[in-house]
C-alpha cells in the first residue's frame, strides 16, 4: 500500500474515531449544552440532526497542494460512504461538504468562514500549512459555535499552540 493510501486510510479512521468520541449517539452531545435549557426549537446540536451528521471539508483544491486535498477528500469521502451504507453512525447519515481554501491563508479563512454558515458538527480532513492558520483564524472568530477542526493534514507550528 503507498504512502498516501495508508496516509488517507488512518485520517479517515480517527474521523470516525472522533465522531464516536465526540458523542454523536445523543443529539445534544456537546459538554456545554444542558438538558434543562432544550426547548421544543433545539433539539439537536447544530451539524446533527435525527438523521444526518454533516461534515465540512475546507482543504486545498487547487493550488500548490491540489492533489493532496483532493486525495485526502476521496479518502474520506469513499470511507463515510461505506459507513452510510451500514447505518451510518447510530443512524445518522455522514455528509460532506468540501470548500476550496486554495492553499492560503487567506482561502483558509474564507472557506472556514463559509462553513460556518452552514453550521456543521465539524470541520474535517484540512490540507496544508498555509490554509490551517487562516482556518483557525475563522474558528477563533466564530469560537461561540464550538465548531473545531478534526484531522488536519498539516505541520503548522499555528495548530500545536494553545
Amino acid at each position: 500500500m503507498r504512502a498516501s493510501s495508508k496516509r488517507v486510510t488512518a485520517v479517515a479512521v480517527l474521523l470516525t474515531v472522533g465522531l464516536f468520541a465526540t458523542g454523536c449517539r445523543k443529539a445534544k452531545a456537546r459538554s456545554d449544552f444542558h438538558a434543562e435549557e432544550v426547548t421544543q426549537e433545539a433539539k439537536f446540536v447544530d451539524g446533527v440532526s435525527d438523521d444526518t451528521i454533516k461534515l465540512t471539508q475546507v482543504a486545498s483544491f487547487t493550488g500548490a497542494q491540489a492533489g493532496l486535498g483532493t486525495e485526502i477528500h476521496r479518502g474520506v469521502l469513499a470511507y463515510f460512504m461505506e459507513a452510510n451504507s451500514k447505518g451510518g453512525i447510530h443512524g445518522r447519515k455522514i455528509e460532506i461538504t468540501p470548500i476550496d481554501d486554495k492553499y492560503s491563508a487567506e482561502g483558509g479563512e474564507a472557506g472556514a468562514d463559509k462553513a460556518m454558515q452552514d453550521n456543521p458538527f465539524l470541520l474535517v480532513a484540512s490540507s496544508g500549512t498555509e490554509a490551517a492558520s487562516g482556518i483557525l483564524k475563522s474558528l477563533q472568530k466564530n469560537e461561540s459555535k464550538k465548531i473545531f477542526l478534526w484531522g488536519s493534514n498539516s505541520g503548522a507550528e499555528v495548530l500545536r499552540e494553545g
